[in-house]
């Protein structure tokens, strides 16, 4: 792909744009501290690499601000802190336009190479990034920049945040020894009977016991937690043996309502904007449909065919392909070792109508985004 600006992200070529068009030149070029503004002073730490400080000067004006160089600017020093280049996200995105059957999320791949600080690093600024420039997207605040300038930034956080929310099982907002590895597979109608898009599905997953040993698991069994009575293997044995089916809608809402926001900028952009861009945002748009839609299916207990084959909440959770669509525990409710019917069950924390309201709550959100279905 020939990109032309792909070193930087668009709008941070803007700034320096504006920068030199606006910067602090007195009649003998001279400039002081007394004349820089805090995000001029920010920017020099940036341009130095010395990102603690440019979160100094900025410090006080943060989210709460409403100057909307300072948002943005924080926004910058979050995700530069983190050691994210955006431009090779981007990249990354476009690039899984070419994925084949059984490939994982390639962005997943190069999380999953980082070390849990830095994996932790991505999360915060991902999220503290996009919650500053969604007040420039929302139109909450004006000035220099609008949503237009942004919203490429604010899509490709809102990407990323999503996806770590993968490896944060337990919806918790830090990702640790209490959280296991779901596998990411794509997939099309070609292999997959029960579906008639191209998507990411749940593909089982590993979790590390308490003797330190990788176990392997099918499906969403690692959701069964470490349940006396099981017979369903694996039997956790590990922090996260506290789960239970319920956080599997826990973590499919937090992901698609990120997600969202994500596909809303981007379909603003192709609507409005960037048509004749060096990115190919299409591609972007693309890869959002995918890694949402079929994640949409697996919700547990909600009283809903999730997957539109007819059934409702037909599967059980026990890593199996119990309905013969090509998918595993998807549309779930039943696990093979407890009655559905008895009260005070322990995987029913939350009522099947609660569950139902929280998904169509999603599901909105979604058509908002210009998700298709």
């Amino acid at each position: 792909m020939n990109h032309v600006m792909k070193k930087l992200p668009l709008v941070f070529v803007l700034l320096l744009l504006v920068t030199t068009a606006t910067g602090c030149f007195n009649i003998f070029g001279f400039t002081s501290d007394k004349e820089l503004s805090p995000v001029e002073k920010a920017e020099e730490a940036i341009r130095d690499g010395d990102y603690a400080k440019a979160r100094q000067e900025l410090e006080g004006a943060g989210q709460d601000s409403t100057d909307v160089m300072v948002l943005y600017t924080n926004a910058k020093v979050a995700l530069l802190d983190a050691g994210i280049n955006l431009a090779q996200i981007v990249d990354l995105i476009e690039g899984q336009e070419d994925a084949v059957q059984g490939e994982s999320l390639a962005l997943l791949d190069i999380i999953d190479d980082l070390s849990t600080a830095e994996q932790n690093g991505w999360y915060r600024g991902n999220i503290e990034a996009a919650t500053n420039l969604k007040l420039i997207y929302k139109e909450k605040i004006s000035g220099l920049l609008n949503k237009e300038d942004i919203s490429l930034d604010y899509t490709v956080s809102n990407v990323i945040s999503g996806v770590l929310r993968i490896r944060d099982t337990d919806s918790n907002g830090i990702i640790d020894d209490n959280d296991f590895t779901l596998n990411i597979e794509f997939v099309t109608p070609e292999d997959i009977e029960g579906i008639d898009i191209d998507g990411f599905v749940f593909d089982g997953g590993s979790y590390i016991d308490d003797s330190g040993n990788e176990v392997l698991f099918e499906g969403l069994t690692a959701f069964l937690g470490d349940w006396n009575g099981s017979n369903v293997t694996p039997k956790m044995t590990a922090p996260a043996a506290r789960y239970t089916p319920e956080d599997i809608n826990r973590l499919i809402f937090a992901f698609l309502t990120v997600i969202s926001e994500g596909s809303e900028s981007i379909k603003f952009l192709i609507e409005n904007s960037f048509k004749n861009s060096s990115f190919e945002i299409e591609d972007i748009d693309e890869f959002i449909t995918e890694i949402a839609v079929i994640i949409n299916y697996y919700w547990y207990n909600d009283g809903i065919d999730n997957d539109a084959d007819g059934q409702v909440d037909e599967e059980m959770i026990d890593g199996k392909d119990n309905d013969g669509d090509g998918l595993i525990d998807e549309d779930t409710d039943h696990v093979d070792y407890w009655d559905p019917d008895k009260e005070n069950d322990p995987s029913h924390d939350h009522s099947q109508q609660e569950w139902k309201e929280l998904y169509y709550e999603i599901l909105s959100t979604i058509e908002q985004g210009g998700i298709t279905q």
